[in-house]
């Protein structure tokens, strides 16, 4: 058998062991969602990251094994991988963190959190990130946002309507 005949058979078995072990492919999609944080001082930030499960598939036995933010040292959770449970497709699951570091009140930074989840027994990594502005340290000032929504009107309610009394 000569070198190219062993190449064009090791290489049929490599693709035959691909398809027959199964490439998998999980419908689980996790991704970070908008993180939000609090400076206990200045020294001290608390942080809560939302996990959202965009995908089809349900993540079951979701575990996070680090967290991080650029130039801070994690102080809680104490200990590592934090269970996180089963987040089923649209199902969510948050975070809590404290980590000790110099912070600046109105700056951004980027916490990124590593684990794992099992998928139709199959055992997957997976890695988010999301970006965490800290709020104006307290008391403080900030420009406020306003908002509205339109009346809403309900049909078939068995109350009788009642107008407004303010005192």
């Amino acid at each position: 058998m000569n070198t190219r005949e062993r190449l064009f058979r090791a290489t049929l078995i490599a693709v035959s062991m691909l398809t027959a072990g199964g490439c998998h492919k999980t419908s689980v999609h996790l991704v970070a969602g908008n993180p939000s944080g609090s400076l206990n001082t200045p020294t001290s930030l608390a942080i809560m990251l939302p996990i959202l499960n965009e995908g089809a598939g349900t993540a079951e036995n979701v575990q996070a094994s680090s967290i991080s933010l650029a130039g801070a040292t994690p102080a809680a959770p104490a200990t590592l991988p934090q269970a996180l449970g089963t987040l089923p497709d649209d199902g969510l699951a948050n975070l809590a963190a404290v980590f000790t570091g110099t912070f600046q009140a109105g700056n951004s930074y980027t916490v990124t959190v590593e684990g794992s989840f099992r998928d139709a027994g199959r055992t997957y990594k997976f890695a988010v990130s999301g970006a965490l502005q800290i709020p104006p340290a307290a008391p403080g000032t900030a420009a406020s946002g306003s908002d509205s929504s339109p009346a809403q009107t309900v049909n078939g309610a068995n109350y009788p309507h009642q107008e407004p009394n303010f005192q």
